[in-house]
């Protein structure tokens, strides 16, 4: 069985077009994966390698890809500028601040301090706002904030 490789992958920019297709066997697939994971360590080659090795089956590849950030034909990703709006990063890697975003946000939070007066109106603020209650399966009417507090120590005393 021979396969369609990119010569470079289209998770580096690689394109369809016919000069960056080459055709080759399973065994070579997995090993450009291997040589490239090696190399730049993509996970995406390392997916590729699992996957083309049988390792992990064709639903198990397509959820890890999902769950990375990754692409998948007929389904729809938040575009590279949506993610630097909202200041997504792939899931499970760390975003990198340039020096240029920490010293503005760093300027915009050094030396506030907050006063008491600045407590005490946040606080007003705030009252007079009744909190959402809804029925939980105990029976009660709690808020979302007392609910994980009032089951947390209950359950201590249920099952001891």
């Amino acid at each position: 069985m021979l396969h369609r490789h990119h010569i470079i992958p289209k998770h580096m920019g690689g394109s369809d077009d016919p000069s960056n297709i080459e055709i080759i066997t399973i065994e070579e697939h997995i090993q450009r994966h291997r040589d490239l994971y090696e190399s730049f360590g993509k996970w995406e080659d390392d997916l590729a390698v699992r996957f083309l090795s049988g390792i992990i089956s064709k639903k198990e590849a397509v959820l890890e890809s999902l769950k990375m950030g990754g692409k998948i034909v007929g389904i729809r990703r938040k575009s590279e500028i949506h993610k630097k709006r909202i200041g997504l990063s792939k899931i499970g890697v760390s975003r990198v601040f340039s020096e240029e975003w920490k010293r503005n946000i760093g300027d915009s939070v050094r030396g506030i301090q907050r006063t008491d007066e600045w407590r005490k109106n946040l606080s007003l603020s705030t009252r007079g706002i009744p909190k959402k209650k809804y029925p939980c399966s105990c029976g009660k009417m709690v808020d979302a904030a007392n609910h994980k507090r009032w089951h947390s120590t209950h359950e201590i005393f249920k099952n001891g």
